[in-house]
């Protein structure tokens, strides 16, 4: 169980003595020791009560740390406040052997204080050896909860640190490549692991960073200070979109890629065009980024707004808590109270949404977290709501998509439907399929998506919309692509000869696919048709291949 512990200064100073293993002896006043059972609990006492003590040094610090299940629940727990003032009560006689069942090393997650100075504390702490010692016991701790492997990426770098490097290889590669590698990254690659385990993919070894980060070679010494960051705090979506609009220009994309990519190292992957960049100058110096490299104008880089340290630690600690790791970085950190607790502070729409999108993290929550998702009112946010309702408690999403399919906001029902169990998609089809002529929804191939999902889904109940040209092409195509999955298809065959002879190229491509692998000589003459009219275009060709193969007829 993980559970989180209020400490001022002094006491601070004892556990990192113990090695952060252990809790310090109770004091003759003090015949109880507190953990407590969620962190906003603790949050408040450090922030409130330890700030405001002399003993505590004024500074309060919220420690987080794993005990046995099984030894701890020998004891209850006690709700002694509001119903998240939840703690334990341990006799003082007993904390050696609590300290016992302490599994892995107890860390620091929230100071309170004078800024100035727990800047300064925090520091010394996360650049000690315990602090790397303390990494790559939680890196090894987060293979163990993944016996599998089944995290995202972790059967790439196996939850393995490298070998570390030596302070001369970094000083080398700073003199190379003209950079100065932020310290929390320096602590790391030569105290816990040159690389390897790492969130996504994992963390690639220094010596590979000027394989990854393009351009690298290119900065002279004066560009150290001469040359800003692009990626920065103060850059707008327009200053993104100019500068991609630029570089698609052959002539200027050296010049400008040159300027957008100042500043910034490529330490991993997500896959596919997504890296993870550790920026070591501008606003976000010592922060991690996301970029996907496809560049397109409207999505600029992500800014997690995470130091190195953070980033890394509390993905591995996200993977021991048993939470989704899928979305890393983007979504928000918080726990279940701080959401629910935060949701009514913020004024817009989006802060909403992505307060919301914060709790897909959680494989499991609260009853009091259903609770507070099934009372929200916001119509723009039903779908998301709902969404997360099928993932905690399906009962209650089921009640809550009944009420807005019945009426109250189809569109929402139909943005989160294929979210529901798959078991239960039939029950709903007959109502959802009547929404195609609705105009309240707007996303029709989302609907159609889900009428593709059951296993009840007839081309009669999507001829209609498909034929319409009155119906957007991209979704008539869609209407087309789930009839060719139906069993009545071939009863609509002058519908899809229609559609592969028509104007549309995409809706002949779609109905030829829809046909193409059942056997029907009534399609050989539409056949013959389109190989003549696309006799130029080999991806039309090769579908036309596979139809006249399935009549027994060899065009290869």
């Amino acid at each position: 169980m993980i559970l989180y512990r209020p400490v001022g200064k002094r006491e601070l100073e004892l556990i990192e003595q113990s090695g952060y293993r252990a809790f310090p002896p109770r004091l003759p006043e003090q015949p109880i020791f507190y953990p407590v059972l969620n962190q906003r609990y603790a949050q408040e006492i450090a922030g409130r009560w330890n700030t405001r003590d002399a003993r505590s040094g004024y500074r309060g610090y919220v420690t987080r740390f794993e005990v046995e299940d099984r030894y701890i629940s020998r004891f209850e727990s006690h709700v002694v406040g509001a119903s998240w003032h939840e703690e334990f009560w341990i006799p003082a006689g007993e904390l050696e052997e609590f300290n016992r069942h302490i599994l892995g090393r107890i860390e620091v997650v929230k100071t309170f204080g004078p800024e100035e100075e727990l800047e300064a504390d925090k520091g010394a702490l996360r650049m000690s050896s315990e602090h790397a010692a303390y990494l790559r016991e939680v890196v090894e701790r987060a293979g163990k909860a993944d016996p599998m492997r089944s995290v995202f990426g972790a059967q790439k770098h196996q939850y393995r640190l490298n070998p570390v490097v030596s302070r001369e290889e970094v000083e080398r590669f700073e003199a190379r490549y003209n950079v100065k590698l932020p310290s929390e990254y320096v602590f790391f690659i030569t105290q816990v692991g040159n690389g390897g385990a790492g969130p996504y993919y994992g963390l690639y070894p220094l010596e590979k960073l000027a394989a990854y980060t393009e351009y690298l070679e290119r900065y002279a010494k004066e560009d150290m200070l001469g040359l800003p960051a692009f990626i920065d705090r103060q850059m707008t979506r327009e200053d993104w979109a100019a500068a991609m609009e630029r570089a698609e220009d052959d002539t200027a994309y050296d010049k400008v890629m040159r300027e957008v990519c100042a500043g910034l190292l490529v330490i991993g992957t997500q896959g596919c065009t997504y890296d993870n960049l550790l920026m070591w100058k501008g606003s976000e110096q010592g922060k991690i980024v996301y970029i996907d490299w496809n560049l397109e104008p409207e999505y600029g880089p992500f800014l997690t707004g995470m130091s190195f340290l953070d980033w890394y630690e509390r993905y591995f600690q996200e993977i021991i808590a048993g939470n989704n790791v899928a979305s890393y970085g983007y979504r928000s950190l918080k726990s279940e109270e701080e959401l629910a607790a935060l949701y009514p502070a913020v004024e817009t729409s989006e802060e909403r949404r992505q307060i919301l999108m914060g709790f897909f993290r959680f494989n499991r929550v609260e009853p009091g977290t259903v609770e507070f998702l099934a009372g929200l009112r916001a119509p723009e946010l039903d779908g998301l709501r709902t969404e997360l309702l099928f993932r905690f408690d399906p009962a209650r999403g089921f009640q809550v998509f009944e009420e807005l399919l019945g009426g109250r906001n189809p569109a929402a029902a139909v943005d989160c439907a294929r979210r529901m169990p798959d078991e239960n998609k039939d029950r709903y089809y007959s109502q959802m399929a009547g929404l195609l002529g609705s105009p309240e929804v707007r996303e029709k191939s989302r609907l159609l998506f889900f009428l593709h999902d059951c296993g009840c889904r007839r081309a009669k109940d999507l001829a209609d919309f498909a034929a319409d040209p009155e119906n957007d092409e991209e979704s008539r195509k869609t209407a087309v692509y789930v009839m060719g999955y139906c069993p009545d298809r071939m009863d609509f065959l002058p519908l899809f000869k229609a559609l592969m002879r028509g104007d549309s190229y995409w809706l002949a491509h779609t109905a030829l696919q829809a046909v193409a692998k059942t056997p029907c000589m009534e399609l050989l003459e539409t056949y013959e048709w389109m190989w003549e009219t696309y006799k130029e275009d080999k991806v039309m060709r090769s579908n036309l291949v596979i139809a006249f193969k399935n009549l027994g007829i060899n065009r290869e």
